[in-house]
Protein backbone atom coordinates (compact mmCIF):
# COMPACT_ATOMS: atom_id res chain seq x y z
CA UNK A 1 0.00 0.00 0.00
CA UNK A 2 2.83 2.38 0.90
CA UNK A 3 4.58 1.63 -2.41
CA UNK A 4 1.42 2.28 -4.45
CA UNK A 5 0.83 5.57 -2.60
CA UNK A 6 4.42 6.66 -3.23
CA UNK A 7 4.18 5.85 -6.94
CA UNK A 8 0.89 7.76 -7.28
CA UNK A 9 2.41 10.74 -5.44
CA UNK A 10 5.42 10.79 -7.80
CA UNK A 11 3.12 10.62 -10.85
CA UNK A 12 1.05 13.51 -9.47
CA UNK A 13 4.12 15.69 -8.80
CA UNK A 14 5.48 14.86 -12.28
CA UNK A 15 2.16 15.77 -13.98
CA UNK A 16 1.92 19.09 -12.13
CA UNK A 17 5.60 19.87 -12.75
CA UNK A 18 5.19 19.42 -16.51
CA UNK A 19 2.54 22.16 -16.58
CA UNK A 20 4.52 24.83 -14.71
CA UNK A 21 7.14 26.47 -16.92
CA UNK A 22 9.19 29.67 -16.87
CA UNK A 23 11.26 31.71 -19.37
CA UNK A 24 14.72 30.42 -20.30
CA UNK A 25 17.28 33.00 -19.12
CA UNK A 26 20.76 32.83 -20.67
CA UNK A 27 23.97 34.88 -20.77
CA UNK A 28 23.04 37.37 -18.03
CA UNK A 29 26.50 37.03 -16.50
CA UNK A 30 29.96 37.34 -18.06
CA UNK A 31 30.93 34.00 -16.45
CA UNK A 32 28.24 32.02 -18.28
CA UNK A 33 29.65 29.84 -21.07
CA UNK A 34 29.11 30.76 -24.70
CA UNK A 35 26.83 27.86 -25.68
CA UNK A 36 23.84 26.03 -24.27
CA UNK A 37 21.79 23.32 -25.97
CA UNK A 38 18.38 21.66 -25.84
CA UNK A 39 16.76 18.79 -27.73
CA UNK A 40 13.49 18.84 -29.63
CA UNK A 41 12.21 15.31 -30.23
CA UNK A 42 9.35 13.74 -32.21
CA UNK A 43 10.32 15.57 -35.39
CA UNK A 44 8.78 14.24 -38.62
CA UNK A 45 10.86 14.02 -41.85
CA UNK A 46 9.83 15.95 -44.98
CA UNK A 47 7.60 18.26 -42.96
CA UNK A 48 7.30 22.06 -42.90
CA UNK A 49 8.18 23.49 -39.48
CA UNK A 50 7.77 27.03 -38.20
CA UNK A 51 9.81 28.00 -35.13
CA UNK A 52 8.60 31.13 -33.36
CA UNK A 53 10.83 32.53 -30.58
CA UNK A 54 9.54 35.24 -28.23
CA UNK A 55 12.82 36.96 -27.34
CA UNK A 56 14.11 39.66 -24.99
CA UNK A 57 17.80 40.32 -25.68
CA UNK A 58 20.07 42.99 -24.25
CA UNK A 59 23.67 44.00 -25.02
CA UNK A 60 26.14 46.33 -23.31
CA UNK A 61 26.87 47.95 -26.66
CA UNK A 62 25.35 47.42 -30.07
CA UNK A 63 26.49 44.24 -31.83
CA UNK A 64 24.04 43.17 -34.53
CA UNK A 65 24.84 39.44 -34.34
CA UNK A 66 25.93 39.01 -30.73
CA UNK A 67 23.39 36.25 -30.06
CA UNK A 68 22.77 33.25 -32.27
CA UNK A 69 20.12 30.53 -32.22
CA UNK A 70 20.99 27.46 -34.29
CA UNK A 71 18.38 24.88 -35.23
CA UNK A 72 20.34 21.74 -36.15
CA UNK A 73 18.49 18.93 -37.91
CA UNK A 74 19.89 15.53 -36.85
CA UNK A 75 19.38 11.97 -38.01
CA UNK A 76 18.76 8.95 -35.77
CA UNK A 77 22.54 8.60 -35.24
CA UNK A 78 22.80 12.20 -33.93
CA UNK A 79 24.73 13.42 -37.00
CA UNK A 80 23.95 17.03 -37.88
CA UNK A 81 22.44 17.16 -41.36
CA UNK A 82 21.75 20.86 -41.84
CA UNK A 83 21.73 23.96 -39.63
CA UNK A 84 19.36 26.97 -39.71
CA UNK A 85 20.38 30.17 -37.90
CA UNK A 86 18.87 33.28 -36.38
CA UNK A 87 21.23 36.11 -35.30
CA UNK A 88 20.42 39.34 -33.46
CA UNK A 89 21.69 41.91 -31.01
CA UNK A 90 19.46 44.03 -28.77
CA UNK A 91 15.95 42.84 -29.59
CA UNK A 92 12.47 42.62 -28.14
CA UNK A 93 9.81 40.64 -29.97
CA UNK A 94 9.25 37.59 -32.18
CA UNK A 95 11.85 35.88 -34.38
CA UNK A 96 10.51 33.38 -36.93
CA UNK A 97 12.17 30.78 -39.10
CA UNK A 98 10.56 28.25 -41.45
CA UNK A 99 12.08 25.20 -43.12
CA UNK A 100 11.19 21.74 -44.39
CA UNK A 101 12.97 18.87 -42.67
CA UNK A 102 15.10 16.46 -44.69
CA UNK A 103 14.03 12.85 -45.37
CA UNK A 104 16.51 11.72 -42.69
CA UNK A 105 15.68 14.21 -39.91
CA UNK A 106 14.83 12.47 -36.64
CA UNK A 107 15.20 15.25 -34.06
CA UNK A 108 16.48 18.79 -33.64
CA UNK A 109 19.18 20.30 -31.48
CA UNK A 110 18.70 23.91 -30.39
CA UNK A 111 21.93 25.82 -29.75
CA UNK A 112 21.97 29.20 -28.00
CA UNK A 113 25.27 31.06 -28.43
CA UNK A 114 26.89 34.40 -27.69
CA UNK A 115 30.16 35.49 -29.23
CA UNK A 116 31.15 38.15 -26.67
CA UNK A 117 30.85 37.61 -22.93
CA UNK A 118 31.69 41.22 -22.12
CA UNK A 119 28.86 42.54 -24.30
CA UNK A 120 26.19 40.06 -23.18
CA UNK A 121 23.54 41.37 -20.82
CA UNK A 122 20.98 38.60 -21.00
CA UNK A 123 19.03 36.58 -23.54
CA UNK A 124 15.55 35.61 -22.41
CA UNK A 125 13.45 33.13 -24.42
CA UNK A 126 9.98 33.91 -23.10
CA UNK A 127 8.42 31.12 -25.16
CA UNK A 128 8.96 28.89 -28.18
CA UNK A 129 6.18 27.78 -30.50
CA UNK A 130 6.73 25.00 -33.03
CA UNK A 131 3.94 24.94 -35.61
CA UNK A 132 1.83 27.00 -33.16
CA UNK A 133 2.31 24.51 -30.30
CA UNK A 134 4.22 25.68 -27.23
CA UNK A 135 7.49 23.83 -26.58
CA UNK A 136 8.64 24.32 -22.94
CA UNK A 137 12.31 25.25 -22.72
CA UNK A 138 12.47 25.34 -18.92
CA UNK A 139 10.35 23.81 -16.17
CA UNK A 140 10.09 25.62 -12.86
CA UNK A 141 10.20 22.59 -10.57
CA UNK A 142 11.63 19.80 -12.79
CA UNK A 143 15.10 19.47 -14.40
CA UNK A 144 14.53 20.13 -18.12
CA UNK A 145 17.27 17.72 -19.25
CA UNK A 146 15.71 14.85 -17.29
CA UNK A 147 12.23 15.61 -18.64
CA UNK A 148 13.60 15.59 -22.21
CA UNK A 149 15.35 12.27 -21.59
CA UNK A 150 12.22 10.65 -20.14
CA UNK A 151 10.03 11.92 -22.99
CA UNK A 152 12.55 10.61 -25.53
CA UNK A 153 12.56 7.01 -24.21
CA UNK A 154 11.85 4.67 -27.14
CA UNK A 155 13.53 2.00 -29.26
CA UNK A 156 14.67 4.59 -31.83
CA UNK A 157 17.00 6.61 -29.60
CA UNK A 158 20.67 6.86 -30.57
CA UNK A 159 21.70 4.63 -27.65
CA UNK A 160 19.40 1.78 -28.70
CA UNK A 161 19.99 2.17 -32.43
CA UNK A 162 23.78 2.11 -32.10
CA UNK A 163 23.74 -0.91 -29.80
CA UNK A 164 21.72 -2.86 -32.38
CA UNK A 165 24.28 -1.89 -35.03
CA UNK A 166 27.24 -2.98 -32.87
CA UNK A 167 25.60 -6.31 -32.04
CA UNK A 168 24.71 -6.90 -35.70
CA UNK A 169 28.37 -6.31 -36.65
CA UNK A 170 29.53 -8.62 -33.85
CA UNK A 171 27.28 -11.40 -35.23
CA UNK A 172 28.81 -10.89 -38.69
CA UNK A 173 32.30 -11.27 -37.20
CA UNK A 174 31.20 -14.36 -35.28
CA UNK A 175 30.00 -15.92 -38.54
CA UNK A 176 33.50 -15.34 -39.98
CA UNK A 177 35.73 -16.09 -36.98
CA UNK A 178 33.43 -17.79 -34.48
CA UNK A 179 35.32 -21.10 -34.13
CA UNK A 180 38.64 -19.82 -32.75
CA UNK A 181 37.77 -16.12 -32.47
CA UNK A 182 39.73 -13.07 -33.58
CA UNK A 183 41.78 -12.65 -30.43
CA UNK A 184 41.82 -10.10 -27.62
CA UNK A 185 40.62 -6.63 -28.65
CA UNK A 186 39.74 -8.11 -32.05
CA UNK A 187 36.42 -6.28 -32.17
CA UNK A 188 38.12 -2.87 -32.29
CA UNK A 189 40.43 -4.03 -35.05
CA UNK A 190 38.08 -5.93 -37.33
CA UNK A 191 34.76 -4.09 -37.02
CA UNK A 192 35.41 -2.03 -40.17
CA UNK A 193 35.37 -5.27 -42.20
CA UNK A 194 31.65 -5.77 -41.67
CA UNK A 195 30.04 -2.53 -40.54
CA UNK A 196 27.34 -0.75 -42.52
CA UNK A 197 26.98 1.99 -39.90
CA UNK A 198 30.33 3.78 -39.92
CA UNK A 199 31.71 4.10 -36.39
CA UNK A 200 34.80 3.49 -34.28
CA UNK A 201 33.23 2.01 -31.14
CA UNK A 202 35.85 0.47 -28.85
CA UNK A 203 33.34 -1.95 -27.33
CA UNK A 204 30.66 -4.26 -28.72
CA UNK A 205 28.23 -3.21 -25.95
CA UNK A 206 27.51 -6.89 -25.31
CA UNK A 207 29.99 -8.86 -23.22
CA UNK A 208 28.75 -12.28 -24.35
CA UNK A 209 28.95 -11.35 -28.04
CA UNK A 210 32.36 -9.76 -27.54
CA UNK A 211 33.71 -12.90 -25.86
CA UNK A 212 32.23 -15.06 -28.64
CA UNK A 213 33.70 -12.74 -31.27
CA UNK A 214 37.19 -12.57 -29.74
CA UNK A 215 37.62 -16.00 -28.13
CA UNK A 216 35.42 -18.18 -30.30
CA UNK A 217 33.10 -20.99 -29.37
CA UNK A 218 35.11 -22.04 -26.30
CA UNK A 219 34.97 -18.57 -24.78
CA UNK A 220 31.24 -18.41 -25.44
CA UNK A 221 30.68 -21.84 -23.82
CA UNK A 222 32.69 -20.73 -20.77
CA UNK A 223 30.44 -17.70 -20.21
CA UNK A 224 27.25 -19.70 -20.83
CA UNK A 225 28.42 -22.38 -18.33
CA UNK A 226 28.85 -19.71 -15.67
CA UNK A 227 25.33 -18.39 -16.29
CA UNK A 228 23.84 -21.92 -16.32
CA UNK A 229 25.60 -22.83 -13.05
CA UNK A 230 24.24 -19.72 -11.33
CA UNK A 231 20.72 -20.53 -12.56
CA UNK A 232 21.12 -24.11 -11.28
CA UNK A 233 22.19 -22.75 -7.92
CA UNK A 234 19.16 -20.48 -7.72
CA UNK A 235 16.82 -23.38 -8.63
CA UNK A 236 18.54 -25.54 -6.02
CA UNK A 237 18.05 -22.88 -3.31
CA UNK A 238 14.37 -22.52 -4.22
CA UNK A 239 13.77 -26.31 -4.30
CA UNK A 240 15.47 -26.90 -0.96
CA UNK A 241 13.68 -23.87 0.48
CA UNK A 242 16.99 -22.56 1.79
CA UNK A 243 16.00 -18.93 1.67
CA UNK A 244 19.32 -17.47 2.79
CA UNK A 245 18.76 -13.77 2.07
CA UNK A 246 22.49 -13.08 1.57
CA UNK A 247 22.98 -15.97 -0.87
CA UNK A 248 19.84 -15.07 -2.85
CA UNK A 249 20.92 -11.40 -2.97
CA UNK A 250 24.34 -12.37 -4.34
CA UNK A 251 22.80 -14.67 -6.99
CA UNK A 252 20.40 -11.92 -8.11
CA UNK A 253 23.27 -9.38 -8.18
CA UNK A 254 25.35 -11.68 -10.42
CA UNK A 255 22.39 -12.35 -12.74
CA UNK A 256 21.56 -8.64 -13.02
CA UNK A 257 25.21 -7.81 -13.74
CA UNK A 258 25.40 -10.51 -16.43
CA UNK A 259 22.04 -9.49 -17.90
CA UNK A 260 23.02 -5.82 -18.16
CA UNK A 261 26.40 -6.75 -19.63
CA UNK A 262 24.49 -8.23 -22.58
CA UNK A 263 23.63 -4.66 -23.65
CA UNK A 264 26.59 -2.74 -22.23
CA UNK A 265 30.33 -3.04 -21.64
CA UNK A 266 30.83 -2.82 -17.86
CA UNK A 267 32.63 -6.19 -17.86
CA UNK A 268 35.31 -4.70 -20.12
CA UNK A 269 36.65 -3.02 -16.97
CA UNK A 270 38.92 -5.25 -14.91
CA UNK A 271 37.52 -4.07 -11.58
CA UNK A 272 34.00 -5.11 -12.67
CA UNK A 273 35.26 -8.56 -13.66
CA UNK A 274 36.89 -8.87 -10.23
CA UNK A 275 33.57 -7.93 -8.58
CA UNK A 276 31.66 -10.45 -10.72
CA UNK A 277 33.96 -13.41 -10.13
CA UNK A 278 34.30 -12.58 -6.42
CA UNK A 279 30.50 -12.75 -6.12
CA UNK A 280 30.46 -16.05 -8.04
CA UNK A 281 33.09 -17.47 -5.69
CA UNK A 282 31.06 -16.43 -2.65
CA UNK A 283 28.02 -18.31 -3.98
CA UNK A 284 29.93 -21.61 -3.32
CA UNK A 285 28.83 -23.44 -6.42
CA UNK A 286 30.26 -26.84 -5.45
CA UNK A 287 27.52 -29.50 -5.35
CA UNK A 288 27.85 -33.26 -5.74
CA UNK A 289 24.71 -33.43 -7.92
CA UNK A 290 26.43 -31.33 -10.58
CA UNK A 291 30.04 -32.52 -10.22
CA UNK A 292 30.36 -33.33 -13.94
CA UNK A 293 29.07 -29.90 -14.87
CA UNK A 294 31.54 -28.39 -12.38
CA UNK A 295 34.41 -30.33 -13.96
CA UNK A 296 33.37 -29.43 -17.51
CA UNK A 297 33.03 -25.76 -16.65
CA UNK A 298 36.46 -25.67 -14.98
CA UNK A 299 38.09 -27.28 -18.02
CA UNK A 300 36.43 -24.81 -20.38
CA UNK A 301 37.38 -21.82 -18.21
CA UNK A 302 41.01 -23.02 -18.08
CA UNK A 303 41.04 -23.31 -21.89
CA UNK A 304 39.52 -19.84 -22.07
CA UNK A 305 42.33 -18.43 -19.91
CA UNK A 306 45.00 -20.24 -21.96
CA UNK A 307 43.53 -18.80 -25.16
CA UNK A 308 43.71 -15.31 -23.65
CA UNK A 309 47.36 -15.83 -22.76
CA UNK A 310 48.10 -17.20 -26.23
CA UNK A 311 46.53 -14.22 -28.01
CA UNK A 312 48.35 -11.67 -25.82
CA UNK A 313 51.76 -13.21 -25.16
CA UNK A 314 53.37 -12.26 -28.46
CA UNK A 315 52.76 -8.54 -28.17
CA UNK A 316 53.73 -8.61 -24.46
CA UNK A 317 57.08 -10.25 -25.23
CA UNK A 318 57.87 -7.80 -28.02
CA UNK A 319 56.76 -4.61 -26.30
CA UNK A 320 57.62 -5.21 -22.65
CA UNK A 321 60.65 -7.52 -22.78
CA UNK A 322 62.28 -6.71 -26.11
CA UNK A 323 61.17 -3.05 -25.92
CA UNK A 324 60.25 -3.02 -29.59
CA UNK A 325 57.99 -0.51 -31.30
CA UNK A 326 54.38 -1.40 -31.85
CA UNK A 327 54.65 -3.24 -35.20
CA UNK A 328 51.28 -1.80 -36.25
CA UNK A 329 52.10 1.87 -35.66
CA UNK A 330 52.25 4.25 -38.63
CA UNK A 331 55.82 5.38 -37.83
CA UNK A 332 57.08 1.80 -37.59
CA UNK A 333 55.63 0.99 -41.02
CA UNK A 334 56.99 4.20 -42.52
CA UNK A 335 60.52 3.68 -41.15
CA UNK A 336 60.69 0.09 -42.36
CA UNK A 337 59.33 0.87 -45.80
CA UNK A 338 61.87 3.63 -46.21
CA UNK A 339 64.80 1.39 -45.27
CA UNK A 340 63.69 -2.07 -46.45
CA UNK A 341 60.95 -1.43 -48.97
CA UNK A 342 61.29 -4.56 -51.09
CA UNK A 343 61.10 -6.96 -48.13
CA UNK A 344 58.77 -5.05 -45.82
CA UNK A 345 56.04 -4.32 -48.35
CA UNK A 346 55.37 -8.08 -48.55
CA UNK A 347 54.91 -8.20 -44.78
CA UNK A 348 52.35 -5.40 -44.97
CA UNK A 349 50.30 -7.37 -47.48
CA UNK A 350 49.98 -10.21 -44.96
CA UNK A 351 49.26 -7.90 -41.99
CA UNK A 352 45.88 -7.41 -40.43
CA UNK A 353 43.52 -6.17 -43.12
CA UNK A 354 41.77 -3.49 -41.08
CA UNK A 355 44.54 -0.86 -41.11
CA UNK A 356 44.63 1.70 -43.95
CA UNK A 357 48.07 2.55 -45.33
CA UNK A 358 47.09 5.21 -47.86
CA UNK A 359 48.44 8.19 -45.87
CA UNK A 360 51.71 6.38 -45.11
CA UNK A 361 52.14 5.42 -48.77
CA UNK A 362 51.41 8.94 -50.00
CA UNK A 363 53.99 10.28 -47.59
CA UNK A 364 56.59 7.82 -48.89
CA UNK A 365 55.92 8.58 -52.57
CA UNK A 366 56.29 12.31 -51.84
CA UNK A 367 59.57 11.88 -49.98
CA UNK A 368 61.45 9.31 -52.05
CA UNK A 369 61.72 8.02 -55.58
CA UNK A 370 60.21 4.57 -56.22
CA UNK A 371 60.61 2.33 -59.23
CA UNK A 372 57.53 1.08 -61.09
CA UNK A 373 57.52 -2.35 -59.42
CA UNK A 374 57.44 -0.70 -55.99
CA UNK A 375 54.65 1.62 -57.07
CA UNK A 376 52.62 -1.34 -58.35
CA UNK A 377 53.09 -3.10 -55.01
CA UNK A 378 51.77 -0.02 -53.20
CA UNK A 379 48.80 0.06 -55.55
CA UNK A 380 47.98 -3.61 -54.89
CA UNK A 381 47.99 -3.08 -51.13
CA UNK A 382 45.76 0.00 -51.29
CA UNK A 383 43.36 -1.66 -53.72
CA UNK A 384 42.90 -4.60 -51.33
CA UNK A 385 42.18 -2.20 -48.45
CA UNK A 386 39.08 -0.76 -50.11
CA UNK A 387 36.71 -2.50 -47.70
CA UNK A 388 38.36 -0.79 -44.70
CA UNK A 389 37.12 2.63 -45.80
CA UNK A 390 33.86 1.40 -47.29
CA UNK A 391 31.72 4.08 -45.59
CA UNK A 392 34.38 6.78 -45.14
CA UNK A 393 33.91 9.17 -48.06
CA UNK A 394 36.92 11.38 -47.25
CA UNK A 395 39.18 8.33 -46.95
CA UNK A 396 37.96 7.12 -50.34
CA UNK A 397 38.66 10.53 -51.89
CA UNK A 398 42.15 10.34 -50.39
CA UNK A 399 42.61 6.91 -51.99
CA UNK A 400 41.49 8.22 -55.39
CA UNK A 401 44.01 11.06 -55.16
CA UNK A 402 46.69 8.45 -54.48
CA UNK A 403 45.58 6.39 -57.50
CA UNK A 404 45.88 9.51 -59.64
CA UNK A 405 49.43 10.06 -58.43
CA UNK A 406 50.25 6.43 -59.24
CA UNK A 407 48.85 6.80 -62.77
CA UNK A 408 51.48 9.43 -63.57
CA UNK A 409 54.25 6.93 -62.79
CA UNK A 410 52.87 3.86 -64.59
CA UNK A 411 54.17 2.83 -68.02
CA UNK A 412 52.68 -0.67 -67.87
CA UNK A 413 49.55 -0.23 -70.02
CA UNK A 414 47.65 -3.10 -68.37
CA UNK A 415 48.24 -1.70 -64.86
CA UNK A 416 47.40 1.80 -66.06
CA UNK A 417 43.98 0.67 -67.32
CA UNK A 418 43.39 -1.36 -64.14
CA UNK A 419 44.21 1.60 -61.91
CA UNK A 420 42.01 3.89 -63.98
CA UNK A 421 39.16 1.41 -63.67
CA UNK A 422 39.71 1.27 -59.90
CA UNK A 423 39.29 5.06 -59.74
CA UNK A 424 35.98 4.84 -61.60
CA UNK A 425 34.80 1.99 -59.36
CA UNK A 426 35.51 3.93 -56.17
CA UNK A 427 33.93 7.08 -57.59
CA UNK A 428 30.76 5.04 -58.14
CA UNK A 429 30.94 3.75 -54.55
CA UNK A 430 31.32 7.31 -53.25
CA UNK A 431 28.30 8.50 -55.22
CA UNK A 432 26.22 5.68 -53.76
CA UNK A 433 27.33 6.63 -50.24
CA UNK A 434 26.57 10.31 -50.78
CA UNK A 435 22.98 9.35 -51.55
CA UNK A 436 22.73 7.81 -48.06
CA UNK A 437 23.64 10.43 -45.42
CA UNK A 438 22.97 7.99 -42.57
CA UNK A 439 25.54 5.60 -43.99
CA UNK A 440 28.36 8.02 -44.71
CA UNK A 441 27.65 10.12 -41.55
CA UNK A 442 28.00 13.48 -43.33
CA UNK A 443 26.00 16.68 -43.16
CA UNK A 444 24.18 17.89 -46.27
CA UNK A 445 26.78 20.65 -46.67
CA UNK A 446 29.61 18.11 -46.54
CA UNK A 447 27.79 15.92 -49.05
CA UNK A 448 27.50 18.88 -51.39
CA UNK A 449 31.24 19.62 -51.02
CA UNK A 450 32.13 15.97 -51.68
CA UNK A 451 29.91 15.89 -54.77
CA UNK A 452 31.80 18.90 -56.08
CA UNK A 453 35.15 17.20 -55.43
CA UNK A 454 33.98 14.06 -57.25
CA UNK A 455 32.85 16.11 -60.25
CA UNK A 456 36.32 17.68 -60.47
CA UNK A 457 37.99 14.25 -60.21
CA UNK A 458 35.77 12.90 -62.97
CA UNK A 459 36.76 15.83 -65.20
CA UNK A 460 40.44 15.10 -64.54
CA UNK A 461 39.97 11.42 -65.38
CA UNK A 462 38.14 12.35 -68.57
CA UNK A 463 40.93 14.76 -69.58
CA UNK A 464 43.55 12.06 -68.89
CA UNK A 465 41.77 9.72 -71.30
Amino acid sequence: MITVTLVLFIILIWSIGLKITEPLILFNDVNIKEEQTQDVTNIIPNTLYKFEFDISAKTAYEIDNLYKIQICERNKYDDILITHEITFGTFEGIKNIEFTTTPYTYKILLKFETKNRVAQRGLIINSLKINDEIKPLKYKFLPTKIVDKVQDINLKTISVTERFEYMKDACKLISKYGILGIGADGWKDRQTEVQDYWNFANETHSYILEVFCEFGILGFIAVICIIVKILYKMIQVIKDKKYDIIQISIIIAVLVLLAHSCIDFELSFMYMLIVLFTLIAVIQMENKDYKYLDLFMKVVVIIFVLLSIYFNINICVHMYFKHEENPYSVEYIYNNLNSEFSTYIDKIVTRRKYISHVNTFRRITHERSLNENEIIKLYEVIKNENKISRNDVYEKINRINFYQEILLELTDNFKYIECEQQILTEIKEIKELLNEPEKCRLSLEEIENCNEIIKNIEKEVERAK
